[in-house]
């Protein structure tokens, strides 16, 4: 005996063809050797799980709204942890792939200019060989006029 179904379907009891049940039973479908039945107890049962199941759902929204608008309420802190860490993923890429190419390795520098990214003779790694190399210059001030750095 196991049960059987989905969605309305559900908690059908389903048994050996010839074995006897009680005369309560519904029999609601078969299939070669098994009879599927359906007893009265399901049908107030399955209203019980209906509720349930809608009640879990509603805190579940609940839930989630309240975790939304706790997180929404630290915007700034977690838009500035995501810029921080896009600018990590660049470094890290840029370093990544320079030591697995014939190509320079970024170095950090502290410099009175503060703090800033040069590029020599730099070429762009998809666009070989069709790219020109060619310098570039970018500080904090460029890229607060330009916004034209990762973000």
């Amino acid at each position: 005996m196991v049960f059987f179904g989905a969605n309305k379907n559900r908690f059908q009891v389903e048994v050996p063809a010839g074995i006897k049940m009680p005369g309560s039973w519904e029999v609601q479908s078969q299939r070669k050797g098994f009879v599927r039945y359906f007893f009265p107890e399901t049908a107030k049962l399955k209203i019980e799980l209906a509720a349930a199941e809608i009640r879990k759902e509603e805190a579940i929204k609940d839930t989630m709204r309240v975790l939304f608008q706790r997180f929404s309420q630290h915007y700034d802190m977690w838009n500035k942890a995501v810029k921080c860490s896009a600018v990590l993923d660049v470094l890290l890429s840029l370093s990544l792939y320079s030591s697995s190419h014939d190509t320079c390795r970024p170095e950090l520098v502290l410099s009175e200019q503060g703090p800033h990214l040069e590029i020599q003779a730099g070429s762009h790694p998809t666009l070989l060989p069709a790219f020109n190399p060619g310098d570039s210059f970018l500080t904090i001030q460029s890229w607060a006029r330009t916004r034209s750095c990762v973000w």
